[in-house]
């Protein structure tokens, strides 16, 4: 959530995480704010053959510029693959401000 407010995210409800169901709407709004105010989609997808949710990397929906997540990490539970895609994109959303 630190990483989410130093790009200044903020929550309508100004949710910290209580429970699990709070959490992860705070998550579904994080990822809604990313697309909407950064233009960064997170791509995620269930693999068939292993049963298990994947993180592909983001996407840059203005330059249509791909930054792939190459640790070919699955999860079992999407929620799960959503908490960590979030905290990569926030990471390199960070590290790519800094930089400029």
């Amino acid at each position: 959530m630190l990483l989410s407010r130093q790009l200044g995210f903020k929550s309508k409800d100004n949710l910290i995480k209580v429970d699990d169901s709070y959490y992860y709407l705070w998550m579904c709004e994080l990822q809604e704010w990313l697309r909407e105010v950064h233009h960064l989609h997170l791509d995620a997808w269930y693999n068939f053959l292993t049963f298990k949710w994947k993180i592909d990397g983001v996407i840059n929906l203005e330059t249509n510029e791909n930054f792939d997540f190459l640790d070919n990490k699955e999860y079992d539970i999407y929620k799960t693959a959503l908490e960590h895609g979030l905290q990569r994109i926030l990471k390199l959303k960070i590290t790519k401000n800094q930089k400029s």
